[in-house]
């Protein structure tokens, strides 16, 4: 049931770079915003979270998380490339989450 949506979701909503994009740069502006971004050590953590995104990705099969990953956008911090969820598949991600916390988060982004 999960993969039939995943892939009824990729065929409908084919990605859109530059949508995608302004709406990463909406939400990196409303963090700068709220003192959120840029963090003060912008490498805390990044190792951890690196292991589990890789981690993450070696699970990954279903088709949407092979095209999530693929749709994810490179922002340069310092001097690396660091691959960002679009916001539409971080709102999908959380929505399957459902934690009360991911659908405050999914209600945040999209206000």
């Amino acid at each position: 049931m999960i993969r039939e949506f995943d892939d009824e979701q990729v065929r409908r909503n084919p990605a859109d770079y530059h949508a995608n994009l302004k709406v990463f740069e909406a939400l990196w502006e409303h963090a700068t915003k709220l003192g959120a971004l840029p963090p003060k050590d912008p490498l805390e953590g990044l190792e951890v979270d690196l292991r589990l995104a890789e981690a993450l990705n070696v699970l990954s099969f279903s088709p949407y998380e092979r095209e999530a990953i693929e749709r994810a956008v490179e922002v340069e911090i310092g001097n690396s490339l660091v691959r960002f969820a679009t916001a539409e598949d971080l709102v999908v991600h959380k929505v399957l989450a459902g934690r009360a916390r991911d659908l405050e988060d999914v209600r945040s982004i999209l206000l």
